[in-house]
């Protein structure tokens, strides 16, 4: 069984494997590979990152941001 990862903030350029990441703040750059639940109150997500899991937004979140990185700048998803 995977370990599992908690943190206050968590910016991920590289490999993790692990259970459950449960930071309150997660930014997955555009070199990262996330095979993993991830559970955050914010989550930042770079063109290019790859994740293989869930995500699940914690109570009170804020919707995911894309970052773009052919305009540079961020994206908030639409409303419906």
């Amino acid at each position: 069984m995977l370990g599992n990862i908690e943190a206050a903030a968590l910016v991920v350029a590289g490999e993790v494997d692990a259970g459950l990441l449960m930071p309150e703040k997660v930014e997955l750059r555009a070199s990262a590979s996330v095979f993993a639940t991830i559970r955050a109150r914010v989550v930042v997500i770079s063109d290019g990152a790859f994740v293989q899991g869930e995500l699940n937004a914690a109570e009170g979140a804020a919707p995911p941001l894309l970052n773009d990185r052919r305009r540079g700048e961020r994206d908030r998803p639409t409303e419906r």
